[in-house]
């Protein structure tokens, strides 16, 4: 198409609806003389590919032919005829690290300011990344020498930068590989003699255009018809950002639309407080499930780089019966098969050590006839004791065998069929096989060590890993990164072990398949990046903090912003500089904001993972003023915040010392209701007058104060859908754990609103002393597993348990403590420590009363969590055939040194309970804990109990009968769960069970003295609930 026939270019700006609603007219104007004529719409990322495909579906009759493509797959389409016809490849990701590796060897002497980081990993990464700003902004290794500098080392760092930047070029030109930035220059090379595309162009809002960019888009546009979609609203601040690439469009000779009366204000915007990061996702699901306007449209949830996050979003949805579209797709090195690869590949760069080969045989998938054997493998290696190395495995394992065929020997004129016997010549059997396993893994590590070439090396791994394992589907994409070993081999690059282990795991980086399907009423998870062009009704952006958004980018380690800065000023070009990432930062935030065409939620975190106070983002501030167009103080920001008739962060109305928490909308709106009766002030509920939910609120509160049976209200759930998400939740498959069950026990509606509901009420705290007798017990806890986790396998004798080592520790882990959580004043601190001192002294002058010398073994022994060495949960079967599966984590296992005898400690910072209460009844976890430790050694006599610290008290497991009845318990408290029964049974002294209960406010204990928890008052109860002298425990149990 010549130019002379061309209509001028259309420019389109405004907001992204505005562009959204004209693309789609654009596109139904095009299609009007022949509806099957070709259309290339040039969109930012592939998520708003597949939106504009069901958005313009929509709004289109016919849609067919319509393209839609990246830049980088336009780039592709215009550097076809070059690339066919030089025969380039694409760069892998694996391949990178060894070819730049062999390049940095080749200049290396040559380096003169570079030299000393030239050889790190990250450097090779960085320079990639230097080296692509400077193609797309069309700089080429001599411009950077022709630059001066005032001072020599800067000028140096220029010249090793040049030497460096020609030598990849030319060594990726001699093997015809090209990344994304050469890409873009084979496609200029095409577009100079021949534009091979014939299709109309709309770049839709594609705004971030380096100068290569541009220069291949001013070919193409004196062939084609273009049409761009640019988001910019004149005199906007948000839009700062994009004045360049306007006034590049507008000098290109575009004519420009504008949308009219472009609005200022954006839609609905709420603010959710939560107490700690991870929590987000919480606020985030409940308001999936309880807005019937969310739950049916899209809801998008944009991350500010938490894949965390995302994980945990993913599960929660998937526990409520939804499954989201999860756009950062698991790399194969997360997959199954994925994570076993990755460990066997850990062993190429070291020796056969216990813990790495342990780590193998626990996460590789392997075909069966192995996998029934990796768990009594490692327990093998554990009991001989295995350090590292073949001929240690082969010593040790050897020796054990001989002690198992002596102990068969012993047998031998004994019933062949009698289970001891068997049981030996199996673990014979066993020790052989993992015997043969070994030697074939050393045989496979060694040949991979010794190869000659990067092509045989991969292949010796390879062959011998997908013999022994299930392979998964995602590993198709990671064949097509090991085949690039063969190009390797042609830049003759060395192969050695340390350099095959790199390529592999970086091969392992391959994305994999995006989970979940992009289908209307889908929830989507994206980083927010990537969400740009595309539209949601609802959008949640969780991360609102300072630090987080904005998120200041750090400058390029290579080329400062100084050294960028003078390289703009005498070449005229426009690298970017990192000062200028906050105008980004507020572009990206407005594009998100104008995303959502219903409502925006804005999730801040007071506090981070580790208990750190985070401040919220500036932009928050910002975002009240424009919604409500004035100037806003900080003290004024914050009682907005707690006024707004939103999910909000509140002080609690009973004046509790502890800092605010963040509260559901219904708890809000009783909490309302109660500052309003205490206050007298009916002002505060006008905005609740016509809400339905406040009314269900106020209704279901009459009930729950008249009535005298137990109601739906109380806490007896009757939903089917979330009836059948407990069953899910809870499921026979799925294991639970002893703390679980002991927690439902004490009381189901606390359960309910701290463990399901996830509520993040308050508790009673001590200006004086802020740590809580959990929080306490915590910290003991920590003391004795680190203390004993240092003396695995040693006598504990006072050889080598020592007071001045535990005293040490415990100061230590005091400190640690305190630079993370509030401990009080000087004099609270000091009282701390002497009462933690007490406290192990007396554990300590306990340590040695025993009739038996123990070895610790383990301290925090998880099982059921798919680690090794207890990997999978532990069934009891009843004599009905119920079956449950635990989990847990025990504090401490003890054991004889033949490993005869078992001894498992639970740790109890507190008192012994009374007798005859609930907590003494409710106690399940020794009871769980002796099962788990007889499950894993069969052959041993195992003993458990609890310690109590504050009085050096050992509580010894009962007779077999008594375990009975407590395993007997836990089946009818997880019924009793799955029923959906969830109704306050406090004991009738509301003074102690009650006084410090957490959600005592939206409980009401009072109302239910006169109720009586028993089977004719709740249908379906199982668990007989007769103990009424419940206590309040005080330690930290195991909370999985």
């Amino acid at each position: 198409m010549s130019s002379s026939i061309m209509k001028p270019h259309q420019l389109f700006t405004g907001h992204l609806r505005f562009l959204e609603e004209t693309l789609a007219k654009s596109l139904r104007d095009l299609k009007k003389s022949d509806p099957l004529a070709e259309v290339w719409v040039i969109v930012p990322n592939q998520l708003a590919r597949l939106h504009l495909q069901r958005f313009l579906a929509g709004k289109l009759q016919i849609a067919a032919n319509i393209r839609f493509k990246t830049v980088t797959d336009l780039m592709h389409a215009l550097a076809e005829p070059v690339v066919l016809e030089e025969g380039w490849s694409t760069l892998s990701e694996a391949a990178v690290d060894p070819l730049l590796e062999n390049v940095l060897s080749a200049e290396y002497g040559k380096l003169k300011y570079l030299k000393p980081v030239a050889n790190s990993a990250g450097f090779r990464r960085a320079l990639l990344k230097t080296r692509r700003d400077l193609i797309l902004h069309e700089i080429a290794p001599a411009d950077l020498n022709r630059v001066l500098f005032a001072d020599r080392e800067r000028e140096y760092k220029l010249h090793d930068l040049a030497l460096l930047y020609s030598a990849v070029n030319q060594a990726l030109e001699k093997l015809k590989l090209h990344d994304s930035a050469m890409l873009q220059q084979l496609a200029y090379r095409a577009a100079r003699t021949n534009i091979n595309l014939r299709a109309p162009l709309n770049l839709y809002c594609v705004f971030e255009l380096p100068p290569l960019t541009r220069s291949i888009l001013g070919k193409v546009m004196s062939n084609l018809d273009v049409t761009a979609f640019l988001p910019w609203v004149a005199d906007r601040r948000a839009y700062e950002y994009n004045k360049d690439t306007y006034q590049w469009y507008m000098s290109s000779g575009f004519t420009e639309s504008r949308e009219e009366n472009a609005a200022v204000q954006y839609t609905d915007i709420r603010f959710v407080s939560t107490p700690r990061e991870s929590a987000a996702a919480t606020e985030i699901i409940r308001d999936i499930i309880d807005n019937e306007s969310i739950k049916s449209g899209s809801a998008a949830v944009l991350l500010a780089g938490s894949g965390a996050l995302a994980a945990v979003l993913e599960t929660r949805c998937q526990m409520i019966g939804l499954h989201p579209y999860i756009y950062e797709a698991k790399t194969v090195g997360q997959t199954a098969a994925g994570r076993g690869l990755s460990a066997l590949v850990e062993l190429l760069d070291g020796e056969l050590s216990r813990e790495r080969v342990a780590d193998y045989l626990a996460s590789a998938p392997f075909i069966s006839s192995i996998a029934s054997l990796t768990g009594e493998w490692i327990r093998l290696a554990e009991e001989s004791y295995v350090i590292a190395g073949l001929k240690d495995w082969e010593y040790r394992i050897s020796r054990k065998t001989e002690q198992l065929e002596y102990h068969a020997s012993k047998f031998a004129g004994q019933d062949e069929e009698e289970d001891s016997v068997v049981d030996v010549r199996r673990r014979i059997e066993n020790a052989n096989a993992c015997l043969a396993f070994m030697r074939e893994l050393d045989a496979m590590i060694q040949r991979a060590a010794s190869a000659a070439s990067w092509e045989s090396g991969v292949a010796a791994v390879w062959e011998y890993y997908k013999e022994s394992i299930e392979l998964d589907e995602e590993f198709a994409g990671l064949t097509h990164q090991l085949e690039q070993a063969s190009l390797l081999d042609a830049a003759r690059v060395p192969c050695t072990a340390h350099g095959l282990r790199e390529f592999l795991l970086s091969a392992l980086e391959t994305p994999g398949t995006r989970t979940g399907k992009f289908n209307a009423g889908t929830p989507i998870v994206a980083p927010r990046e990537v969400a740009l062009g595309a539209t949601f009704p609802h959008v949640f952006l969780p991360g609102f903090n300072e630090g987080t958004v904005p998120h200041l980018q750090k400058q390029d380690p290579l080329l400062l912003d100084a050294d960028r800065y003078q390289l703009n000023t005498t070449l005229s070009a426009s690298l970017p500089l990192a000062k200028d990432s906050l105008v980004r930062e507020r572009f990206l935030l407005e594009m998100q904001l104008r995303s959502a065409t219903e409502s925006v939620t804005i999730c801040y975190s007071q506090s981070d993972a580790d208990g750190r106070p985070l401040l919220k983002s500036p932009y928050i501030a910002e975002l009240c003023e424009i919604q409500n167009s004035v100037p806003l103080t900080a003290e004024e920001l914050d009682s907005l915040l707690k006024t707004l008739p939103n999910r909000q962060t509140l002080s609690n109305p009973l004046r509790v010392s502890r800092s605010a928490t963040p509260v559901s909308r219904s708890e809000y709106n009783r909490r309302k209701l109660f500052d309003a009766l205490q206050d007298g002030n009916t002002h505060a509920l006008s905005h609740l007058a016509q809400d339905s939910e406040f009314q269900r609120i106020v209704n279901s509160e009459v009930s729950r104060f008249s009535a005298r049976a137990y109601t739906n209200s109380d806490g007896l759930i009757s939903n089917s859908t979330a009836l059948a998400h407990l069953n899910t939740t809870f499921s026979r498959d799925i294991a639970i754990s002893a703390s679980t069950l002991e927690d439902y026990w004490k009381c189901p509606f606390r359960f309910l609103v701290t463990r399901l509901w996830e509520a993040y009420a308050p508790e009673s705290v001590n200006k004086l002393s802020p740590l809580t007798e959990r929080e306490k017990g915590t910290l003991l806890h920590n003391i004795l597993q680190r203390y004993h986790g240092r003396k695995l396998n040693l006598p504990v004798t006072g050889e080598h348990y020592t007071w001045d080592e535990l005293r040490s520790i415990a100061l230590e882990e005091i400190t640690s403590y305190a630079r993370k959580f509030p401990i009080g004043s000087r004099f609270a601190a000091a009282k701390l420590r002497q009462q933690i001192l007490l406290l192990l002294q007396s554990y300590y002058a306990d340590l040695f009363n025993s009739d038996t010398v123990w070895l610790t073994r383990h301290v925090e022994l998880s099982f059921g969590f798919g680690k090794p060495p207890m990997p999978a949960a532990v069934p009891y079967t009843f004599p009905d055939e119920e079956q449950i599966l635990f989990k847990g984590r025990i504090d401490r296992w003890d054991s004889d040194a033949a490993g005869r005898e078992i001894n498992i400690i639970d740790y109890k910072s507190g008192s012994p309970p009374k007798k005859n209460s609930r907590k003494m009844e409710r106690r399940l976890q020794r009871e769980i804990y002796r099962l788990a430790a007889e499950s894993a050694a069969p052959a041993a006599n195992v003993s458990a109990q609890y310690y109590y610290i504050a009085g050096a008290l050992r509580d010894v497991a009962s007779d077999a009968e008594s375990r009975a009845e407590a395993l007997s318990v836990a089946a009818s408290l997880l019924s009793d769960l799955r029923t959906g029964i969830f109704a306050p049974d406090p004991a009738e002294d509301d003074s102690t069970a009650c006084k410090y209960c957490s959600v005592k406010l939206a409980c009401g204990a009072q109302r239910h003295s006169g109720k009586a928890f028993n089977s004719s008052a709740v249908p379906n109860l199982r668990t007989n609930r007769t103990a009424k002298d419940d206590t309040e425990e005080t330690g930290a149990d195991d909370n999985e």
